[in-house]
């Protein structure tokens, strides 16, 4: 046997030092693929200086084995032309996954989307099954296109790639209807250890009814000591009131789980225990968990320590793309502030997004500042979404415009869901045309402290 032989049998018997020795010698007699088996045991003993040498050798010997090698390195070192060179030669020479590291790596660079799929099917083609499951996510989240991420991920499958191929190729089926073949593919995730397949399948359980199986899936996949699935039970308990149920199950996901972690200092400062909750909030907030950002915000706005919060807020508005309700507690925050430009923008992008709070804030500050005409629309927009105390203040404008039948209607529903101040208007309204009516509707605002109320009684002799 030749060195190159010889170093092949010791690294077969676990003799890494001799198959060493082997290799070098079998170099120095120009050895080009006992240079790329260099490599990879020096590369396997961490010795990435002397592999990358060896590396080169067996490149410049024509190994496109080396060629990738040698781009995986480059690109961890941030040297992308050098990543990009290396990768394609090594593609160009029939290596699959050399292409699909090719993809990820111009996609880095924000190549173009076509090219990087050109790419990925020429690494796909080629048998490189992650490069077909990111094919098949491509193909939902780029182009929409619910048929070839079938495809797709069915090639993977074949292909033997990890267990999430699972989960997606259930969600496309799922969508299609295929319920029986989306709940298999979910279990056969689960089986691969995929906790998100889990709790999709208990979503899926949950639409066909089948409660009862969709916690037995949950709470299996927990007891295996998956912090998804104890956090899906932890949602699912909250959704359906179980605080308590709700905090032992977070709690139990927390330590895998940013958001789990945020979600029980919520559970603690809603019950007023903000002392507990800060730590919780703020170790969420710090590993990136937007609803931790937007809690530990709120809770340091409540104590008024207003720049602390108002950087979480602006984090959480950042990390969710202007989530509506971190815009809104934001522009609460620079309202309370005296910023009131800034606080005037945000509450009308939140406003746009649907946020009824939002766009009722909104309206009382044009109301204030421009007048009613300009904020009529605000008050509109959030009485429409149920908001009474918007309905309120849309009530008195409708009113001060001679619509006494619109404003009673708005006054009446908002009083009948607890607004003092409507209560209020309301009774003034009906006083001329329906006493008793009006004075039950004093003493309702009454009760809620309107000393307004509590005069016009007394003036109509009534009791409060």
């Amino acid at each position: 046997m030749d060195e190159f032989e010889l170093g092949l049998e010791a690294e077969r018997n676990g003799d890494t030092g001799a198959a060493r020795g082997y290799f070098e010698r079998a170099v120095e007699d120009g050895h080009a693929h006992a240079a790329l088996h260099l490599g990879l045991l020096l590369e396997g003993a961490g010795d990435m200086e002397s592999a990358e040498a060896a590396f080169r050798v067996a490149a410049d010997g024509g190994e496109e084995q080396a060629e990738l090698h040698l781009g995986v390195i480059a690109a961890r070192r941030g040297e992308h032309a050098e990543a990009e060179l290396r990768l394609q030669r090594a593609a160009d020479g029939g290596l699959a996954d050399a292409a699909r590291l090719l993809a990820e790596e111009r996609e880095t660079r924000d190549a173009d989307p076509d090219e990087v799929e050109r790419w990925l099917r020429l690494a796909a083609d080629g048998g490189d099954s992650e490069a077909a499951f990111a094919l098949g996510y491509r193909a939902v989240h780029r182009h929409r296109d619910d048929g070839a991420a079938e495809r797709w991920y069915r090639r993977a499958i074949e292909l033997g790639t990890g267990s999430l191929v699972f989960n997606n190729l259930a969600g496309v089926l799922w969508r299609a209807g295929e319920i029986e073949e989306a709940e298999a593919m979910f279990r056969r995730g689960i089986a691969e250890g995929d906790e998100v397949a889990a709790g999709n399948l208990a979503y899926l359980l949950d639409e066909l009814g089948r409660t009862d199986e969709a916690d037995a899936v949950l709470r299996e996949a927990a007891g295996l000591g998956g912090a998804a699935a104890a956090e899906a039970i932890a949602r699912r308990a909250f959704s359906s009131g179980d605080l308590a149920e709700a905090e032992t199950w977070f709690r139990r996901a927390a330590d895998e789980s940013p958001a789990a972690a945020g979600c029980v200092g919520a559970l603690l400062a809603m019950r007023g225990e903000e002392r507990e909750a800060e730590p919780w909030l703020r170790g969420a907030a710090e590993a990136g968990d937007i609803g931790g950002a937007h809690e530990l915000g709120m809770l340091l706005r409540k104590r008024e320590e207003y720049g602390e919060a108002e950087r979480w807020l602006r984090a959480a508005v950042e990390r969710s793309d202007g989530a509506a309700a971190s815009v809104y507690a934001l522009a609460a925050l620079l309202q309370r502030t005296d910023r009131l430009e800034e606080a005037s923008e945000l509450y009308e992008q939140a406003a746009r997004d649907g946020h009824a709070a939002a766009a009722r804030q909104l309206g009382w500050m044009l109301e204030e500042s421009v007048g009613d005409e300009a904020a009529e629309p605000w008050f509109a927009q959030a009485a429409s979404a149920g908001d009474d105390y918007a309905a309120t203040s849309l009530g008195l404008i409708l009113a001060n415009r001679g619509d006494e039948a619109g404003a009673e209607a708005l006054y009446r529903r908002a009083a009948e869901n607890g607004v003092g101040l409507a209560a209020y208007n309301l009774a003034a309204l009906l006083e001329g045309r329906n006493r008793d009516e009006a004075i039950a509707w004093y003493r309702v605002a009454a009760e809620k402290g309107d000393e307004d109320a509590v005069e016009r009684l007394t003036a109509l002799g009534a009791d409060a």
